[in-house]
């Protein structure tokens, strides 16, 4: 599991960081290529480009198509690209099909793609090698910490069951857009604990926001010192965390999800025996 990376304010996904990675290391190589020939092309970040654009494109319309019930109900959200509804086995295939239709149109320029490409996966081979070998890979365990819950009592976070935990702010908009889709999904499934995180704030300031989303008092847990954030070095909301039955966290979510991202997750979390 690759890290978000913290720029400033801005919390980059592991996805998006790693694209903008493979992106410049194929640029630069393409270049260091044509410095090396004596040539100058200026189309080098042109065909990235539209190798990118190929993969996008192949991994958004492969999710929409497989969480195609779910979109349905909100056809809006298949625009919401930042909900992180990507496939990425379909993305990598229509990058390298992309990349095919590049190399048959631009024969001149094959040994630029080429250098290109393996630029690109060796910087992808590479995070992912040092993802597993520092253990930033491994699935990192869930805190040893307790919680007070609205409906009275304190709570530790380890539970038997898979969870969601979703730690949020009353004023953070993407958290109030996401919210309905996150109280229908743990209405919708029992066998998976889901705890709403309220950091920084009491009850009275989070009273009138539970006016419009009703959160269950027993799944929303009262965190004013903002401990849970502490403990898992959270810089940006929403986070949401996605922890197996053995209190592993699997997946950590920075940004706002929608009710597709939430099922993809959620099936990945209770595979069907």
């Amino acid at each position: 599991m690759l890290p978000p990376l913290a720029i400033g304010p801005l919390m980059m996904p592991p996805g998006l960081w790693l694209l903008v990675l493979t992106a410049v290391a194929a640029a630069i190589a393409m270049r260091l290529l044509d410095r090396r020939r004596g040539e100058r092309h200026d189309d080098n970040e042109t065909l990235i480009f539209w190798v990118v654009l190929g993969g996008l494109l192949t991994a958004r319309i492969g999710f929409v198509g497989l969480q195609f019930a779910d979109y349905r109900v909100e056809p809006w959200s298949m625009l919401n690209v930042r909900d992180g509804g990507w496939h990425l086995g379909l993305g990598l295939i229509g990058a390298a099909v992309t990349l095919w239709l590049m190399h048959r149109r631009h024969r001149a320029r094959t040994q630029a793609l080429h250098a290109g490409a393996g630029a690109a996966m060796a910087v992808m081979l590479v995070a992912l090698a040092f993802a597993q070998l520092s253990g930033t890979g491994a699935p990192m365990p869930l805190p040893e910490l307790a919680l007070r819950f609205l409906d009275g009592p304190t709570r530790p976070l380890r539970d038997a069951r898979p969870q969601v935990i979703n730690l949020w702010a009353t004023w953070c908009p993407p958290c109030r857009r996401e919210m309905p889709a996150l109280i229908a999904a743990a209405k919708a499934h029992p066998e998976v604990r889901f705890v709403f995180a309220n950091q920084g704030e009491d009850a009275d300031t989070i009273a009138d926001f539970l006016r419009e989303h009703p959160i269950p008092p027993n799944l929303l847990a009262l965190d004013p010192e903002g401990s849970l954030s502490s403990a898992l070095g959270v810089r940006g909301y929403p986070t949401t965390l996605f922890v197996d039955a053995e209190g592993r966290i699997v997946e950590r979510r920075v940004g706002e999800l929608s009710r597709a991202s939430i099922s993809a997750r959620l099936h990945d979390l209770t595979p069907t025996p």
